[in-house]
């Protein structure tokens, strides 16, 4: 009786020090990724904190136009999104059948943008419009 008890307690015992091994080797794996990952991470984010820098400081030059075109998009095709509250006319409450009208109209309404952007683009060339002058 005696020496199944020693058995058990040896085989229990190679058994707690497999698995305190095993637990020893996962957390120094876990470790070393960790610390792997961290170190990338505050290297991306000094690199981003210089362009972030970088950018602050260019869109502090120049005239107050061109930093303004700077901040849009210019792009033809883009424009920006009707809001059905405050435009009744994207609501489709016209009278019409609204079955013709899906057919007609795209899902969404845009609205134009481009005399916006050409009046933006045209104070950014224009050497006497207010705010040209950067002091």
């Amino acid at each position: 009786f005696n020496a199944t008890i020693a058995d058990r307690d040896a085989r229990s015992a190679t058994r707690h020090e497999e698995v305190l091994r095993q637990a020893k080797e996962s957390l120094e794996r876990f470790y070393a990724d960790y610390n792997d990952q961290k170190s990338k991470a505050v290297a991306r984010n000094k690199e981003s904190e210089k362009a972030a820098e970088a950018a602050r400081d260019a869109a502090s030059s120049g005239n107050l136009w061109e930093r303004v075109v700077k901040q849009i998009d210019l792009n033809p095709g883009s424009t920006l999104g009707a809001n059905p509250a405050k435009d009744p006319k994207a609501t489709g409450k016209a009278g019409k059948d609204k079955t013709d009208e899906k057919a007609k109209k795209p899902a969404v309404r845009t609205k134009d943008t481009s005399r916006m952007k050409s009046l933006l683009l045209s104070l950014k060339n224009d050497k006497t419009a207010p705010g040209a002058l950067v002091e």
